[in-house]
């Protein structure tokens, strides 16, 4: 009799325990994910975010609206370029902390943005400074704009030799100003290849891939 209820009671206990193991059964099988894989997906996330920094839709827009030529390219339609854009009318008082000068734009594109080097020198042509700089501007064709920078004589001792002098003048000095680069505005004529261009690649797309599932 004690025997009976020795194994009824084995029994019982085992039936209330079983829900318990079984859910520990189901912890084990849960999917975690190992360290190797987050730290590959982590890592990936990483190049995708370093491949992508400083790259924005407005960037790419710029870049397909515009074109750009530099000094270095000898192709007759770049030296027209550089020929068609005019830099006169520098102008800096002793004390002023900018320098001003007007850039003339004589070709057919607007003129979006300009890389220059600026060099100074005493009036006996010794070289004082030199300095590159970029200037984001928008001067549509054939006309001008007056360009404001600031000045290289951060201790107002220097004057440009036809600027107004100051009362105790300092220094003298004159300028070279080399454009480097012309960054350009396409023309309407160009947008409009560009977008046939797309369209035509957009249909050449669809077209195979109708030909592939047909």
């Amino acid at each position: 009799m004690k025997l009976f209820f020795f194994a009824s009671f084995i029994i019982l206990l085992s039936t209330l325990c079983q829900p318990l193991l079984h859910g520990q059964k189901r912890g084990y099988r849960l999917k975690v994910q190992s360290e190797k894989n987050y730290k590959q997906k982590e890592n990936q996330y990483s190049e995708n975010e370093h491949d992508n920094y400083g790259q924005s839709d407005s960037d790419e827009k710029k870049d397909s609206l515009s074109f750009y030529v530099n000094i270095n390219d000898t192709t007759a339609s770049s030296t027209k370029l550089f020929q068609l854009i005019h830099f006169a009318g520098y102008d800096k008082n002793q004390s002023s902390n900018k320098e001003s000068f007007f850039v003339s734009n004589n070709s057919k594109y607007s003129l979006l943005k300009i890389k220059i080097e600026i060099e100074y020198l005493t009036i006996d042509g010794r070289q004082l400074h030199k300095r590159l700089l970029s200037k984001d501007l928008f001067i549509t064709a054939n006309e001008t704009r007056k360009i404001d920078i600031p000045s290289w004589d951060t201790q107002k001792s220097f004057y440009y030799f036809r600027s107004q002098p100051a009362r105790h003048p300092g220094n003298s000095y004159k300028v070279r100003i080399h454009p480097l680069q012309l960054t350009f505005k396409k023309n309407s004529a160009q947008l409009d290849s560009i977008l046939d261009l797309r369209l035509l690649s957009t249909h050449a797309m669809l077209t195979n891939v109708v030909r592939h599932y047909y």
